[in-house]
């Protein structure tokens, strides 16, 4: 709430793509990659969505899914 709305949106999707920059140099397999990067971008998504206004659970539990959709999509990858 001290933030807002807007700032703690671009905060997230800064650091969506600061992670993105991080899981290219630290290599991983390329599948691996893809899949981290699949999720990254389904939350990046879900967080430009997110309208102000909004009931916060449901972006909540979104948010949530997404890491269980990260878990699931790098367990086949590998």
């Amino acid at each position: 709430h001290k933030i807002g709305v807007v700032r703690t949106r671009h905060l997230a999707i800064l650091i969506l793509v600061i992670n993105s920059i991080l899981i290219y140099f630290h290599q991983y397999p390329f599948s691996i990659t893809i899949a981290l990067n699949v999720s990254l971008l389904l939350t990046a998504l879900i967080v430009l969505s997110a309208k102000e206004g909004g009931h916060h659970l449901y972006y909540s539990l979104a948010v949530d899914a997404t890491m269980i959709l990260q878990s699931v999509l790098v367990m086949f990858a590998t």
